[in-house]
């Protein structure tokens, strides 16, 4: 799921987490952006404690963290997983092709955790949900286009672009 800013994309994880975890599987929940408030699954969930016992949440603070987190998530993979959803894939990834040196190095290093997630997915039919971030250049910002690019399309089944639309309300 991809978007901009505010267009619902961490509320769908949320809501997607709840419908596993009230099924009564776990979800392995990766929050790169440090989004994830209780008092929301709180209005989402009258059933929020039992919800959220069932939510293993990951707030990797850098790239390298990150990707040390799906090295992990790797070995947790049981029958009792139900989901792995990713808030966002590009949060650190941006942050890291701003400061790294070896651009190669950073891309693939993200090719890989999408590999990962692919092989869980397939291998344990664990349904995997991730959200990513925009841009748009600067002649034409009604044009966005998803942070990765390709390396994330291929690694899709299904690509969902949240749209912020003006409705005129404020």
């Amino acid at each position: 799921i991809y978007g901009p800013s505010s267009a619902g994309k961490t509320n769908f994880c949320l809501l997607a987490a709840i419908s596993i975890a009230e099924r009564g599987k776990k979800v392995l929940f990766i929050d790169t952006e440090g989004g994830i408030a209780v008092e929301r699954i709180k209005q989402l969930s009258a059933n929020w404690e039992t919800i959220l016992a069932r939510i293993i949440f990951f707030n990797p603070m850098t790239f390298s963290e990150q990707k040390e987190i799906f090295q992990e998530i790797k070995n947790m993979i049981n029958e009792h997983i139900g989901m792995i959803i990713v808030d966002s894939i590009s949060m650190l990834y941006r942050l890291e092709l701003g400061s790294s040196e070896d651009i190669y190095e950073v891309n693939s290093a993200l090719g890989r955790q999408i590999g990962y997630l692919v092989e869980i997915s397939r291998r344990y039919n664990i349904p995997v949900l991730i959200t990513n971030q925009v841009y748009a250049y600067f002649d034409n910002r009604s044009q966005v286009h998803m942070v990765g690019g390709d390396l994330l399309k291929y690694g899709s089944k299904c690509i969902l672009e949240l749209q912020k639309l003006n409705s005129g309300r404020t």
